[in-house]
């Protein structure tokens, strides 16, 4: 006993009482743990309650994210893919899509975005059947639907066809528009090789 008195004592003697003080100060920056950063992000997006796009619907990651995602009450989260391959990949995997997880196929929702994408590039004298050709490519059609409203985000990179692959410009909601207040724009972080995102 005498030993974790003499361990304490030399701990307090040593201390610093003004620098222990500053601590509690408001007016000192607040710095977060990664895990208190995380549980910040989390529930700030769990009061937002968004409705999420993710291109690459049948891919495993992007179906476990979303389970998961909804299911903790993240965000709401449509998939684009043709809904029996959605529903037989989720079936082989073992998972439950929870409510708040839709599926849309993106072939019969991209006729919608052929005007307004030509429209977009018509500077680059796209026509309505070069719109189409793009819009046969998901990441592009949820690159639309985020442009048009429709969603309040886009989230793609999963599939190994997808990396590297970037929202056409003209569809980017930041490319010649202003920006809604509280939108800060399309975040692209090209995936590598060997690396992982948590």
């Amino acid at each position: 006993m005498d030993r974790v008195e003499a361990v304490t004592d030399t701990i307090a003697d040593a201390l610093n009482a003004s620098w222990l003080r500053s601590l509690l100060s408001p007016s000192r920056p607040r710095t977060l743990t990664p895990a208190a950063f995380r549980y910040q992000l989390v529930e700030q997006a769990r009061a937002v309650h968004a409705l999420i796009v993710l291109p690459e619907g049948a891919e495993p990651r992007t179906l476990r994210a979303a389970a998961d995602c909804a299911g903790r009450g993240i965000a709401r989260c449509l998939l684009l893919g043709a809904p029996d391959e959605v529903t037989a990949q989720a079936r082989h995997l073992g998972l439950r899509l929870p409510e708040g997880v839709s599926v849309l196929d993106p072939r019969t929702a991209a006729e919608r975005f052929v005007a307004p994408l030509a429209e977009l590039r018509r500077h680059k004298s796209w026509t309505e059947e070069i719109a189409r050709e793009h819009l046969a490519d998901p990441v592009t059609v949820g690159t639309m639907m985020l442009r048009q409203g429709e969603v309040d985000g886009l989230v793609s990179g999963a599939g190994a066809h997808h990396r590297g692959h970037r929202p056409p410009r003209a569809a980017d909601p930041g490319h010649q528009t202003r920006q809604p207040p509280g939108v800060l724009g399309v975040l692209h972080v090209p995936a590598r090789r060997g690396r992982h995102l948590r």
